[in-house]
């Protein structure tokens, strides 16, 4: 199948310094005039999508665009359904097509077989002619037949949002930059991709107007999920995400049929649209608009040390249920009595809960979060003492 690349044109639908890019996001200056970051990666079902609402502002002129990239199956039905804050956490989830997609790149046929289809069941590329066919799974099949090396098991949506990653990002002097990104909670050898959505200005009138996905750091860009379902990809870049305006989001995206076709983007090509077979399982804010821009304030001031931003259980923060309704226990430990302050933002860093806000002795703590009338979506919660600061994702499904 012939591949076409398209642009997607959205219209509307010293001391170191620590700086918060929203509170799932923190950026060092270094006195050697470099920059690292520590980014918390949002659970997602589409580009810039969760349950069908937008996840940040992406500026202008794309604001909340986005795309639905994952849908729930409709047993029985041609046509998978949008997911909604509303839909159980036990739908499985399935293949579908955005038609703000379709509108775009105009005309494509989409393939009706490719449509409603639950994950584990999408055609896969068995020869090298590029033949698809649902290979089954070894536990149905005789030993000699083709197979895919772990069983077909249902996906769903619960399933889907406890996926959880990190993004470390080191900008040096000389203006390159290292970055490296570790999730879990993964489809088990699962193939995945990296990539950064750039904001492109195509009639060079000095502002964007369309949006391109880059393989970020070049080809290949892959990562496979190992058997308990984590994964890790590290590249080198010739520029620094932070200070590149342009960058907008970087996302990690899951290939359902399990090919990559070289990292190329899957949505150009015909009848395979994205959400046909792939699907961003994760995103990561790097200059969106408003309260999760960077640099968008000075929190404290902390060493220049790699080490103490990549320490992600400084506090050994955790939580049970995750995902939960409508609760969820909050556990942390402090190594010396001090003043504790613990937070639930939401995913464009604005502050929804207070739950602690006190002088608190050294030891283990247990807060209880009862999300009320809260909608479902990712929620953060953040522990901050004059000791550190750390934080980590929560996911609410009614």
């Amino acid at each position: 199948m012939r591949k076409r690349i398209a642009l997607i044109t959205l219209t509307v639908v010293a001391p170191a310094v620590l700086l918060a890019v929203a509170p799932f996001v923190s950026t060092m200056f270094t006195p050697q005039g470099g920059m690292v970051a520590n980014i918390e990666g949002v659970a997602v079902t589409g580009a810039n999508r969760l349950l069908g609402q937008p996840v940040w502002d992406l500026g202008a002129p794309f604001g909340p665009g986005g795309f639905n990239f994952v849908f729930g199956y409709n047993e029985g039905g041609v046509e998978p359904f949008d997911l909604t804050p509303s839909t159980p956490g036990n739908t499985l989830v399935a293949t579908g097509v955005d038609p703000n997609i379709l509108a775009m790149i105009h005309p494509v046929e989409v393939d009706p077989d490719m449509l409603n289809v639950p994950f584990r069941d999408v055609a896969i590329i068995v020869d090298g002619a590029g033949g698809r066919a649902q290979v089954p799974s070894v536990l149905d099949v005789p030993g000699f037949a083709p197979s895919k090396s772990v069983p077909n098991e249902d996906i769903t949506l619960d399933e889907w949002l406890a996926a959880q990653g990190r993004l470390f990002i080191k900008c040096r002097p000389n203006g390159k930059a290292n970055i490296r990104v570790r999730v879990r909670n993964v489809i088990v050898n699962g193939v995945y991709t990296l990539w950064g959505v750039f904001g492109l200005d195509t009639d060079e009138n000095g502002e964007p107007d369309a949006i391109m996905p880059v393989a970020l750091g070049g080809v290949p860009n892959v990562m496979i999920g190992d058997k308990n379902g984590k994964a890790s990809i590290e590249r080198t870049l010739n520029f620094c995400p932070m200070t590149e305006p342009s960058l907008l989001t970087i996302n990690i995206a899951w290939h359902s049929d399990g090919n990559v076709y070289g990292g190329v983007p899957e949505l150009p090509l015909v009848g395979l649209t994205g959400g046909i077979i792939t699907h961003d399982q994760i995103n990561f804010p790097i200059n969106v608009a408003g309260e999760a821009s960077a640099a968008e304030r000075v929190l404290e001031e902390s060493p220049a040390d790699e080490a103490v931003l990549d320490e992600t259980h400084r506090f050994e923060l955790d939580n049970y249920p995750n995902p939960f309704n409508p609760a969820t226990t909050i556990t942390y430990s402090l190594p010396q009595a001090e003043q504790v302050r613990l937070s639930i933002y939401d995913v464009l860093g604005r502050e929804v809960r207070r739950l602690v806000d006190a002088q608190q002795a050294a030891g283990r703590h247990e807060v209880v979060f009862d999300a009320g009338t809260l909608p479902s979506g990712t929620y953060f919660y953040r522990v901050e003492t004059p000791s550190g600061v750390q934080a980590k994702k929560l996911v609410l499904l009614k």
